[in-house]
């Protein structure tokens, strides 16, 4: 089938169709994301040029990834953060998807919705809406949220944010609560401790079955709990692919205790990509991205993150690292494996990963978002991806999460 033919079906796209392929993701620019460095976010193309993001949209369709995601984050992390345009500003996923899904056909879009600052229902609509616009191509990324430390906190929103435990059992509430407004007929009465919900929502009911894709990047035991109690992607954010697939497999593990298949969950290792023609070139941008991090920002942003009412599965990624070698990372990927070289290089690292075993693909990111790095990706590594057998183009096998 041609790749015209393939983009212009109106058929739904159905979940955890497992040809045996490669899926490609690509983190959409809401902002400067993934480097803390105010040189990285003014060389990047305008993320407040919706045109702009209607053409990567397109281009990243048109040269075969599977899906867009595009991550979140309502609160600054601190006035470092800001001068470092860190993730401020940050457009909202939920904003930016229908220009994304008008300027595409069949490429899938995740968007970030937090369990914390949305209501149940009012994320059920969201969802239904915006799977029903799309023509069945929307995916919710399932954040359940803890606000940065000091002044910048939750109470913006006016509410108090649950401890690390009590978050996850708030959000299991509230996705039940979503996923029962997206199936019944009939009105719902749920009572919970952290959420209730009496009655039923107006139509649309959203066109992927039972619901849309549900995906999330819980790294800790009791986040790996709830991927496997109710996600379909697990993203994965580890030191190395061993250690990912590690965690993959413990979910797994879990999900079979709730009553699903092992491959009901799958995972998608995060990556960011530093490519030039050369390995010493790409090295020597690699070392160029270094030179110009906001430390200040960096350090801001990691002690946020690492803080005991934050993430402890950050902290303890980076066990027996020093400081320095800590905020480097951090400031370079924040926790994003990182790949550095030659088309070539690249390619054989993605390889290597992808043969580790339980991934089913990798959701990619790029210092600079821009075409032409995105059309030079695609045109010298995924042949070769394609000549190694394990990279099939969705217009030759099916557009699928």
């Amino acid at each position: 089938m041609s790749r015209e033919s393939t983009l212009t079906k109106t058929a739904v796209r159905k979940r955890n169709n497992f040809v045996k392929s490669m899926r490609l993701g690509f983190f959409h620019p809401t902002g400067c994301l993934h480097t803390t460095s105010r040189r990285v976010a003014d060389a990047n193309p305008d993320w407040l040029d919706v045109e702009m993001h209607k053409r990567l949209a397109s281009l990243v369709e048109e040269v075969g990834f599977d899906y867009i995601f595009m991550l979140d984050f309502p609160i600054p992390y601190g006035p470092e953060s800001t001068r470092a345009k860190h993730m401020d500003p940050l457009l909202q996923p939920i904003m930016l998807a229908p220009y994304l899904f008008a300027a595409t056909k069949r490429i899938g879009v995740v968007t970030t919705l937090y369990t914390t600052t949305f209501l149940p229902a009012a994320i059920a609509r969201i969802g239904a809406n915006l799977d029903v616009l799309s023509g069945g191509r929307w995916g919710w990324n399932v954040v359940t949220g803890i606000p940065p430390r000091g002044e910048y906190t939750g109470e913006v929103f006016g509410v108090d944010f649950p401890s690390h435990q009590d978050r996850y059992d708030a959000a299991d509430e509230l996705i039940t609560i979503v996923k029962a407004l997206w199936t019944s007929d009939e009105p719902i009465d749920f009572e919970g401790k952290f959420h209730r919900s009496k009655g039923k929502i107006v139509g649309p009911k959203p066109l992927q079955e039972p619901w849309p894709l549900i995906v999330q990047a819980g790294g800790s035991p009791r986040g790996r709990e709830f991927a496997a109690k109710h996600t379909d992607y697990n993203f994965m954010i580890a030191m190395d692919p061993e250690k990912g697939a590690e965690l993959l497999a413990d979910t797994r593990a879990r999900a079979v205790q709730h009553g699903r298949q092992e491959d009901d969950v799958v995972s998608q290792f995060a990556i960011l990509i530093f490519m030039r023609d050369t390995d010493e070139e790409a090295r020597e941008f690699y070392r160029s991205v270094v030179g110009s991090l906001d430390w200040g920002a960096v350090a801001e942003y990691y002690d946020a993150a690492a803080d005991p009412g934050g993430v402890k599965e950050t902290a303890d990624m980076y066990a027996g690292l020093s400081r320095k070698e800590i905020l480097e990372h951090w400031g370079i990927g924040q926790g994003l494996f990182r790949l550095v070289g030659s088309p070539e290089t690249i390619a054989e690292g993605l390889l290597k990963m992808y043969q580790v075993g339980c991934l089913n693909g990798f959701a990619l990111s790029f210092p600079i978002w821009s075409e032409h790095a995105i059309r030079d990706f695609a045109e010298k590594v995924l042949p070769i991806l394609k000549a190694e057998g394990v990279w099939i183009p969705p217009w030759e096998r099916d557009w699928c999460w």
